[in-house]
């Protein structure tokens, strides 16, 4: 029992929904690297723009969010009566849009546009509909990734494998199950919150359809 335990726990560090995020970014700076023939696109200049990445999207966060609870005076910008999660979504959203900006400025594709644009519409979601139900971020991260997947298996027609979506589906069920092991959500929470992660992919899908250029 202690080692189930101790193993839910280490999938829920290693699928924090920040990190998963990120790791879905560099699995596409490197599917770039694998389909387009370019010399100024090597492995270096991968690395580079991954850890700007995430040091925007992880780093800086992680800073604000010690810096508001280390020194209180700070938070006379948020009103009192918001919580600890609403200033954490409002943080990490603000982080991920300046993220957005920054790549969609490199120009990088239009495919990729959406995994900087998901993070923000994922977060969006979930503060709203944290109003009225309770959901769980990873779960809806989760199903986010996979319809993402799934969709760049259609973006792509047969050049893209299908193992990325069969691989996320997977991590989906071991985020699921440590979700469940730890008490932190329901059966119902969690498909509920996966449900509302594919409805987070698709608005961002239909919102760049509508805005691309």
């Amino acid at each position: 029992m202690n080692g189930e335990i101790k193993f839910t726990r280490l999938i829920s560090k290693i699928f924090n929904p920040i990190l998963a995020i990120n790791y879905v970014f560099l699995f596409c700076l490197f599917y770039t690297f694998s389909i387009e023939n370019q010399s100024f696109l090597n492995i270096f200049t991968l690395i580079k723009l991954f850890a700007i990445y995430l040091t925007i999207t992880s780093i800086l966060p992680a800073f604000t969010m010690f810096f508001i609870n280390k020194y209180p005076s700070v938070n006379i910008f948020y009103k009192s009566h918001i919580s600890d999660n609403h200033a954490y979504f409002t943080i990490y959203s603000i982080y991920f849009f300046i993220a957005y900006l920054f790549f969609t400025l490199l120009g990088v594709a239009y495919w990729i546009e959406i995994a900087l644009l998901y993070p923000i519409i994922s977060i969006v979601i979930i503060a709203l509909f944290n109003r009225f139900i309770k959901t769980n971020f990873a779960c809806l991260i989760m199903g986010t990734i996979t319809f993402y997947m799934y969709y760049l298996t259609i973006y792509f027609n047969n050049s893209f494998s299908i193992i990325p979506f069969i691989i996320s589906i997977l991590f989906s069920g071991l985020v699921c199950y440590s979700q469940l092991s730890m008490k932190i959500s329901s059966n119902k929470e969690m498909a509920l919150s996966y449900l509302l992660g594919i409805l987070s992919c698709i608005t961002t899908i239909i919102f760049k359809l509508i805005f691309q250029e």
